[in-house]
């Protein structure tokens, strides 16, 4: 059941209401004519920004400025006193699950297990795990009447072929925002700096997110570009943009700026950017490379998905992916146990802060490589070596090895012959693909390409060529390798 408004205005009224109180409010601040601010990208000052959150965010609140100043400090604690902490959240979204949500409790009395198991973040491995097909199958949700006033109804992309529907809860979404604007001062970012974003015109659900983004992005100094699509008819456009709006740090997928990077290389064309945060995708060292070659920037891989928005990010020091470790709890397992030091496994997340759909040790679909080693920055955030990619990217073989997402383009970088790859497995034994071709092809390369990866996959492993003339983004990505097989890490 959701409720349609609030002291009883309708939605419509209520978007009239606050659409007004804005235009007054800017126009006081800046006067009538505005366009001069949103040329040069003013903002407003940080506790005025804080006091008008109603304005200018869906359900967040500016409870998620305090949330920001609580991340600085704790970002500073030893890693036992950060353990600690996720202790202490953990007992309380466990006891939560099992006394309000009868899927969970069913599942923890099947497994032999109650919330007076966990003492320490390690007993969460007596927990079962959480699958999509459990969330979609099972009712996780109504144990709380939704609220659109402190609750977002969030739908998944499906870029797994397993879009998901499910409730997020004011805290979780305060504490997603404090976590972000923490990434943004690791990459020297401080408040009213520029930041544009490189994803959609606007996003988010409901009546009125997109008024509500936009004044956001006012009053933040924040842009957007819309860059699903990108060709060399378009990014000269892009680029221009870029070098008028001067942002100090862009924000979006690794492939639209790879895109944009190797066109720039194409042309010999530099801009100035202090710096970019790559996400939804690995981000390459070859990349990384030519991006900060002609932005003139610093790079910062994010690590994130649509169900707890960023995971772990990389600070200055760039030695891995610094888990956001008071938000979430994440485990890298394989056949079920801890993996070790630089072995890949199965990305599995418990979110220590939404109890509106509460997640307790969910398989996100990710592979990563596991690092105990602490970072030389001296955050006690644990880390995160690299993102290996999706479990739906790997190419399995015939003699039971496999090949994840990320072996392909770090093998294909050296093939002079290739301006674009894509593999694709959709029978076990068998492998298709793609390459758009440039005058350096020879078949005697891919031919060599192929007996290299029977050295892994297996010598009866069948590989199938197609030229194509392009390989499309999709959604603003593009896809190294795809499989519709089945596979898991934990069996």
């Amino acid at each position: 059941m959701i409720k349609e408004g609030v002291l009883g205005m309708t939605h419509e009224e209520m978007k009239k209401r606050d659409e007004e109180i804005f235009r007054r409010m800017r126009a006081s601040y800046y006067g009538d004519n505005v366009t001069w601010v949103d040329k040069m990208g003013v903002p407003f000052p940080l506790e005025m920004y804080k006091e008008l959150f109603p304005l200018h965010h869906y359900v967040i609140g500016k409870e998620s400025m305090d949330y920001w100043e609580e991340l600085r400090e704790t970002q500073w604690l030893r890693r036992e006193e950060i353990l600690k902490l996720q202790a202490e959240k953990l007992k309380k979204i466990i006891d939560y699950a099992y006394g309000n949500v009868a899927f969970y409790r069913k599942r923890f009395d099947e497994a032999g297990v109650s919330p007076a198991d966990i003492k320490t973040v390690d007993d969460l491995r007596k927990f079962p795990l959480l699958s999509k097909d459990d969330i979609k199958n099972n009712d996780l949700t109504s144990h709380v009447e939704f609220d659109p006033g402190t609750m977002l109804h969030v739908h998944t992309g499906g870029s797994t072929a397993e879009p998901l529907e499910f409730n997020c809860d004011k805290k979780q979404l305060d504490y997603r925002l404090a976590a972000f604007l923490r990434l943004m001062e690791w990459t020297g970012w401080k408040w009213g700096d520029r930041e544009m974003r490189c994803w959609f015109a606007t996003a988010g659900d409901g009546y009125k997110y997109p008024e509500i983004e936009k004044r956001d992005a006012f009053l933040f100094n924040r842009i957007f570009m819309s860059l699903y699509t990108l060709d060399d008819e378009s990014i000269p456009a892009v680029l221009q943009e870029i070098e008028e709006k001067k942002p100090y740090v862009m924000d979006g997928y690794a492939e639209i700026f790879n895109c944009l990077a190797e066109y720039m290389k194409k042309h010999d064309i530099y801009l100035k950017v202090n710096a970019i945060i790559s996400s939804s995708q690995t981000l390459t060292p070859k990349s990384r490379d030519l991006m900060m070659k002609h932005f003139s920037c610093d790079v910062f891989d994010k690590y994130g998905c649509r169900e707890f928005s960023g995971i772990a990010n990389e600070c200055e020091k760039h030695e891995g992916l610094h888990v956001n470790a008071e938000n979430l709890v994440v485990e890298i397992l394989k056949d079920g146990r801890p993996v070790e030091e630089g072995e890949i496994g199965e990305v599995v997340i418990t979110d220590l802060n939404n109890l509106a759909t509460p997640f307790i040790r969910y398989r996100v679909g990710d592979t990563a490589r596991f690092t105990d080693r602490s970072c030389s920055c001296g955050r006690g955030l644990p880390l995160i070596q690299n993102v290996e990619g999706r479990i739906q990217a790997i190419i399995q073989g015939t003699n039971g090895r496999y090949l994840v997402g990320t072996f392909f383009p770090h093998f294909v970088k050296d093939m002079k012959g290739i301006d674009k790859f894509q593999i694709r497995q959709d029978k076990f034994g068998e492998a298709k693909i793609y390459v758009v071709k440039n005058k350096n092809y020879t078949e005697d390369e891919m031919h060599e390409a192929i007996e290299e990866f029977r050295k892994y996959l297996g010598e009866d492993m069948k590989f199938e060529v197609e030229a194509v003339d392009d390989i499309p983004l999709y959604r603003g990505k593009r896809h190294h390798s795809i499989s519709t097989l089945d596979f898991k890490f934990n069996q």
